[in-house]
């Protein structure tokens, strides 16, 4: 079930929920928004990041708020890409030690977001 693409398993608005069926493993949660975001100086870096306001979280079949870990070491890396009208950060994965249905639940003001979303997969 788990697939290669990005939001294989689908993709929610935010502010959104779904609820999701996922075998045991490894999920990555992506944000999205509609629109490429231009290069930073030096043009190795992406002017875009995760907004501050957005709040993601997994719940588990048992009613388990679910840790999501970031990118790179520690968690405290990035991953970001573009191509033609969207641009991604990776927000992290999350662990699911047990397949069933999962709740992915996404909140925040996020004002000036251009049609933002979560990606599953």
């Amino acid at each position: 079930m788990l697939g290669r693409r990005k939001g294989s398993l689908g993709a929610i608005g935010v502010p959104g929920e779904v609820a999701v069926e996922l075998h045991a493993g490894k999920v990555k949660l992506t944000y999205q928004e509609s629109y490429e975001a231009p290069s930073g100086v030096g043009g190795d870096s992406l002017e875009f990041a995760i907004p501050d306001a957005l709040e993601v979280t997994v719940t588990s079949p048992s009613g388990e708020v679910l840790s999501i870990k970031g990118p790179g070491i520690g968690g405290m890396g990035s991953s970001m890409s573009r191509g033609k009208g969207w641009t991604r950060a990776v927000i992290g994965k999350v662990r699911v030690d047990t397949a069933g249905m999962l709740t992915i639940r996404a909140t925040g003001d996020l004002s000036g977001a251009v049609e933002p979303q979560i990606l599953i997969g």
